[in-house]
């Protein structure tokens, strides 16, 4: 049906293919590349609405990724603490600056069936940005590239699916 990539696969892109419609549900499937890397279930699809009610919140948070410590801070120290594990771990010190600090932000993975497994963060330095992602049972890994590139397609992908979501519906509403 609709179909398209956001962004350069050997870098960071998005990848959709909308494969159907039905009441006010959109469904296809989805995917994340980094380096190129697939990240994301694409094969199994999902529904793709569901992705509406996310995308607000990661472009929300595009330019306001900075973070000075954690850009600099060693690859799996990073990971351990934006994954969540340090949480688990009961070390409250990092749970009140979480809060604080609102770590939340740097979660760009949307958060679906087919993603469920993966982790991927953004954080800013400047004109620099670090993508640090990991896929089940694989190394964590990360890729410098310039700030604003992620944030760029991220938006991209927003108003994309809006757009074609809110055609869909004015094209029901027009044949009631």
């Amino acid at each position: 049906m609709l179909k398209g990539i956001i962004g350069k696969k050997n870098i960071f892109a998005v990848e959709y293919e909308i494969t159907q419609f039905y009441d006010k549900c959109m469904y296809g499937k989805f995917c994340y590349w980094i380096k190129g890397i697939q990240i994301g279930r694409y094969d199994e699809g999902t529904i793709l609405s569901d992705m509406l009610w996310t995308i607000p919140n990661l472009v929300r948070d595009n330019g306001n990724r900075g973070h000075i410590k954690f850009f600099d801070l060693e690859l799996e120290e990073v990971f351990y603490r934006l994954s969540g594990k340090a949480f688990l771990d009961g070390n409250n010190e990092y749970e009140h600056n979480a809060n604080e600090e609102v770590w939340a932000r740097f979660d760009i993975c949307i958060h679906v069936d087919i993603t469920e497994d993966n982790y991927i963060f953004l954080i800013d330095n400047n004109e620099d940005a670090r993508l640090i992602f990991s896929l089940p049972d694989k190394p964590i890994q990360q890729l410098y590239l310039n700030s604003g590139t992620v944030d760029k397609v991220l938006r991209r992908l927003y108003d994309e699916f809006n757009n074609i979501y809110d055609k869909y519906i004015e094209e029901k509403s027009d044949m009631n």
